[in-house]
């Protein structure tokens, strides 16, 4: 990987052997810089990502996505990288929405672009939809503004202001620290409508341990809010508005 470009796709995969191949393809049209963060694959994904030139980092065993995204992280800013643009290796996000992450971080010097599919849900699953207003609904409260969806792996992200937002977390529940903590530290925060799709593909979201693991670290927030660490209510921080959005 050179590093001549400030900006690269990174891509945490699980067995995504089948998607990976034409996600790539897609990707490298507006970032030619990809990592593959192979965590914990039983199938080809590693593999497939080194036969198509990509630079693949693995971790075994599997350590959750949140921990996978933390070594891309790392992987990234030690080559020299100021950005990376998360996508799920399962083909859910449309590579095409990459450019509006990049114009909206260039026009706002946003340190974390975050996609909203609550803006165009498409044929985002009625379950998956609700959920998602419910966990954003709950973070909204502590963050002191509108978080339309807190859950969208699909983000464009400062890495210096990863590192110092830090993490607790190293599952599904990342992004939504991720997401807080940014808000929390005063970094500037946007959302991007993004396209949804859904073609029927298992999630690699375990509904029950994961929602369980999510509810235990909110909980846990709720009770440092008690205790003073966090502030329930923020000023107004900049970025209330959507990029691209009217």
């Amino acid at each position: 990987m050179r590093q001549s470009h400030s900006w690269a796709a990174l891509i945490p995969c699980r067995d995504e052997a089948v998607a990976l191949p034409g996600l790539l393809q897609e990707v490298r049209r507006f970032l030619p810089a990809v990592l593959v963060v192979d965590d914990g694959s039983r199938d080809a994904t590693g593999a497939i990502a080194r036969e198509m030139g990509v630079d693949c980092l693995a971790l075994w065993p599997g350590q959750g996505k949140g921990a996978a995204l933390q070594a891309g992280f790392r992987h990234l800013e030690v080559l020299g990288f100021s950005h990376a643009v998360t996508l799920d290796g399962d083909g859910q996000h449309s590579p095409d929405d990459i450019p509006r992450f990049l114009s909206c971080g260039r026009d706002t010097g946003a340190d974390l672009v975050v996609g909203s599919r609550t803006m165009a849900p498409g044929s985002m699953p009625w379950s998956r939809r609700a959920a998602n207003r419910a966990m954003s609904a709950c973070l909204s409260f502590y963050a002191g503004r509108a978080l339309p969806d807190s859950q969208c792996g699909f983000r464009l992200v400062d890495l210096r202001r990863a590192r110092q937002a830090g993490a607790a977390t190293r599952h599904f529940e990342y992004e939504s620290e991720m997401l807080l903590s940014f808000v929390q530290r005063g970094f500037r925060v946007e959302f991007v409508p993004v396209q949804t799709i859904y073609r029927g593909e298992r999630s690699k979201i375990r509904p029950l341990s994961d929602t369980w693991r999510w509810l235990l670290w909110y909980t846990e927030i709720f009770r440092e809010t008690t205790r003073g660490k966090f502030r329930k209510h923020l000023p107004s921080l900049p970025g209330n508005s959507a990029c691209g959005e009217k």
